[in-house]
Parts: C-alpha cells; structure tokens; sequence
C-alpha cells in the first residue's frame, strides 16, 4: 500500500533527528566527550606501526567509536572483533607521535597548530600535520580534520608554505580532493612568490629538470591562479569552512554555526621528535621548500578604507 501524505511526513520527520544525530560526531564538543566517558568505562588498546617498540596507548572504547565510524563498524558491527572485545591490541597505520597527538585531540579537541619556533623542525611538524590528517581520514573520522582545517586559517599569519613532499604525501593517499589538499593550493595561489628553498643551496627558482613540485598540483596552480580575483578576501586565510567538506547548509549549521562548546585552555603539547617513518624521511636529506614572505600575505589598503582592513593580492613571479 503506498504510503499517505501523514505517514510520508511522519517517516521523514523521524528521519530528521536521525540526520542531526549522526552530525555530532562531525564537531568535537567537551559536553559530548563527558557523556561518552561517563557511559561506558570500557578501555581499548591501539599499536603505533613501529616495528621496533611500538607503542600501545588504551583510548575509552565509546569516546573512539562515536568518533571513528571505522572503529564503530569494527568493534560494534558485524566482525570478528565486534563479538568479543579485542584481545591484542589493534595495529594503526601511524607513528607513536601521530597516534598520540590523535589521541590528545579524542579527550581534549584540540590540535596544537602552531609550527616550531626552530627551521629545523618545520618539516618534521608539516609531516606530523599531514599524517594526522591522512590518518583521520583512514578512520573517516571528520571532526578531527575540520579541526585541523580551523586551525590552519585561524593561525595563517603563522604558518609557512609546506614542502611538495607534504603535497605528495596527500596525493599518495588519494586525497586529492581533501580540504587539506584545497587548503594548500588556495595558499600557494594567493601567497607563494614562485621562489623555491632548497635545502643547503643557494635559493632560486628550480630548474624544470629539478622542480619537484607534484605535476598534478602544478595543473591545478596553474588553473586556480587563473580563477582569483584580487578584490575578494582569499578562503585560505578567512573561511574555514571552505574546507570543511560540509554536506549540506544545514549541516553546517548544526556543526560550525552554533555557539561553540567552550573547553579548558589547556595547550596541547605537540612533538614529533619520533623517529621518521621511512628512509626518505631521514634528517640527511635535503627538501624542496616553497618560500613565502609572511610580509605579503597581507596588505593594507590604501585607497582610503577604514583603518585597520586588510586585503589579499596575488604574489606572483
């Protein structure tokens, strides 16, 4: 029998809660996190990929699934490991110090964004940002990549280019599509002066035989710079959002809309002084590096606008 006007609108507004339902696990919030601990006080053990002292962290089983739909699906669906509770620690595709920092951000949401004061960890910071980000995405966790993604356009004044190989880290995981990957090619096409670092020589424009900058970011530059115009506020340093990869208007609404749920003020401790994850990570080896002056990424206006305004421009060749 096919279903009445009345029953139509009674399925669709049972649906409704449902919808706003799923939507709290796209936003990390305090009141959240302490129901779930109060609920179930069952522990799980999660293993860092080292092959060699491998760390073994224990994570409240509700706070990891309500956030993790794979973990969910693993210890609360249909597989071998959701009839029984684990008896080995669960093996993770990331390093001791990416394992802990997602951890930090289960219990406390928040990721310490703030790049190292010293050049020399700079790199090894953009890798740990990155894996923690491909990581999430690997558990289809979003609150913990929105979070990294509010974080990049909130501290934008403090954050240099990152390296080609944090772009192909990216396109090697398939995420090319990504809004960390988005976020990247917006700042390269507002902010990059076209110059290139390389570490130990002298600075200058690579040759075409040394570029090493991904091709298919190169197209993608290419075409995004043609696409800018230089009287609109650059998405990069103004719209988080952007780079959310909000489902609907409602749903961002519901996540990035409301009221925020204050936390304490607690710095989170970020470190990746870990051993590197392969040999192409070693100290020893040089990395190509965009160079951005922070001192063009914003500039005042200067046809008589209120004191204060700012406005983006496109630092070319």
């Amino acid at each position: 029998m096919a279903p009445t006007s009345d029953t139509a609108s009674s399925a669709q507004l049972s649906n409704t809660p449902k919808t706003k339902e799923e939507w709290k696990c796209n936003v990390w919030k305090q009141k959240t996190a302490i129901r779930l601990l109060a609920q179930d006080d069952q522990m799980i053990k999660l293993k860092s990929k080292e092959k060699k002292f491998p760390e073994v962290c224990s994570v409240h089983k509700a706070l990891l699934c309500f956030y993790s739909p794979y973990h969910d699906r693993l210890l609360n669906g249909e597989f071998a490991e959701g009839l029984l509770p684990p008896s080995e620690p669960l093996a993770v595709q990331a390093n001791t110090s990416i394992l802990q920092l997602f951890f930090k951000w289960l219990y406390t949401g928040k990721i310490d964004i703030t790049p190292p004061l010293h050049d020399s960890r700079n790199s090894r910071w953009f890798s740990g940002i990155t894996k923690l980000y491909v990581l999430a995405d690997e558990f289809n966790c979003v609150a913990p990549q929105r979070t990294i993604m509010s974080a990049q356009v909130e501290s934008s004044k403090d954050i240099e280019l990152t390296s080609w190989r944090k772009i192909g880290l990216l396109s090697d995981s398939s995420l090319e599509s990504s809004g960390l990957y988005r976020y990247h090619l917006e700042v390269f096409a507002q902010h990059w002066s076209g110059v290139t670092d390389v570490e130990g020589t002298s600075s200058g424009p690579c040759s075409k035989q040394d570029d090493p900058m991904p091709t298919n970011f190169a197209y993608r530059l290419l075409m995004k710079r043609m696409e800018i115009n230089p009287d609109q506020d650059c998405a990069c340093c103004h719209d988080p959002c952007e780079f959310h990869g909000h489902t609907s208007e409602a749903e961002r609404k519901a996540t990035c809309g409301a009221p925020s749920d204050t936390t304490e003020n607690s710095e989170v401790d970020c470190n990746f002084d870990t051993e590197p994850d392969t040999e192409s990570e070693s100290d020893g080896e040089s990395e190509h590096t965009p160079r951005n002056k922070s001192a063009v990424k914003k500039r005042s206006r200067e046809d008589g606008g209120a004191a204060g305004s700012e406005t983006k421009h496109v630092k070319t060749t």
